[in-house]
């Protein structure tokens, strides 16, 4: 869920920016990730020709569908750590 919301938001983010916005996710296991989204053609994958090579992705049509279908469970997890956070005080 929040690879999706962070490659959406971000619009056509790099690997390393989406790794900052996940620090609970080692590369490899993000890498592993993009590739099998890559596969379902949740995203696409663009290889600069820059040096050094830049790797980003966005979403395709069929990711911002699920994108789509994410945000409201995106707003109720945001509601209740909103809610268990308000109870710890």
């Amino acid at each position: 869920m929040d690879l999706i919301y962070i490659i959406r938001i971000k619009g056509k983010p790099f690997f390393n920016d989406i790794r900052r916005a996940l620090p609970d996710i080692n590369s490899r296991t993000l890498s592993t990730r993009l590739k099998e989204f890559e596969e379902n053609h949740i995203v696409t994958r663009t290889v600069s020709d820059t040096q050094p090579i830049r790797v980003s992705y966005e979403l395709t049509e069929l990711g911002k569908g699920v994108y789509e279908l994410l945000v409201p469970l995106l707003i109720f997890f945001a509601r209740e750590k909103y809610v268990l956070s308000q109870k710890e005080k």
